[in-house]
């Protein structure tokens, strides 16, 4: 097998591995923003590949650690992955999409620079993540797991990207970039 075969070919096996560890995990979250339609993000590109369609770039990129940000060309069907954040172009070829949240940080709490008091939230779901996505004042997050701090899961948003500390009553997560608002 030709050394790029082999290279894309590995790319797709931990791609499938990554989506099978993000999908049957506790917080099933989407760490991606809005697509951008008909926006190019021209530089920052690592990798690219085939792929169906921009959602399928837009789950790869939610995937992959390094990903900060996609650009899928319509005509072409190339899913270019970018580790950068380069800036949107208007342009009709393209969906884009950036990276807001950091991968979930297991067993991770990072007390301090709170919001407001914990909420309930369900711990298998996006609410906590999602919360902190679509708050301004949002830069991270912390899930306290359910049976710590009452029956339900509490969410607690921070101002700030307090210290990471060791605990295993927790989930954390920093924001990387704002959401684009879009009138």
């Amino acid at each position: 097998m030709p050394k790029s075969a082999q290279s894309d070919h590995l790319f797709t096996v931990l791609f499938i591995l990554a989506s099978l560890l993000v999908w049957t995990s506790p917080v099933m979250a989407n760490p991606m923003g809005q697509a951008e339609f008909q926006f190019d993000r021209p530089g920052g590109d690592y990798h690219n590949f085939q792929a169906n369609s921009f959602s399928q770039c837009a789950t790869s990129c939610a995937t992959i650690a390094q990903c900060r940000a996609y650009t899928f060309v319509n005509a072409t069907k190339i899913c270019w992955l970018k580790d950068a954040v380069p800036k949107r172009v208007a342009n009709n070829c393209c969906v884009s999409g950036i990276k807001i949240m950091g991968a979930p940080e297991i067993n991770v709490d990072r007390p301090g620079a709170d919001i407001r008091p914990g909420f309930d939230v369900s711990i298998y779901s996006s609410e906590c993540e999602d919360a902190c996505k679509n708050d301004p004042q949002c830069r991270a997050y912390t899930l306290v797991k359910p049976g710590i701090q009452g029956e339900s899961a509490k969410c607690w948003l921070k101002n700030a990207k307090p210290a990471k500390v060791q605990n295993a009553c927790c989930i954390s997560a920093v924001k990387l970039t704002t959401p684009l608002r879009t009138p």
